[in-house]
């Protein structure tokens, strides 16, 4: 038997479903980029992502401005 997860706390309305997913990622980027004092080859790290797609993500979310070098 499966155990269900608990579900996550939702503060605002549910959107379509990209722009729920695509805003989930940029505030998980944010939140490791603050987390990892803005090393962009640290957050890969703790996101398990290729560094080559996270640049990319930061990119296509438009985040650059939001990074704190």
């Amino acid at each position: 038997m499966l155990e269900s997860s608990p579900a996550v706390a939702r503060t605002e309305p549910l959107g379509k479903y990209h722009d729920t997913v695509n805003a989930f990622k940029q505030r998980l980027i944010l939140d490791a980029i603050a987390q990892a004092g803005g090393n962009i080859s640290r957050v890969a790290e703790l996101l398990d992502l290729n560094p080559t797609y996270l640049h990319r993500l930061i990119r296509n979310f438009d985040l650059k401005d939001q990074i704190k070098a």
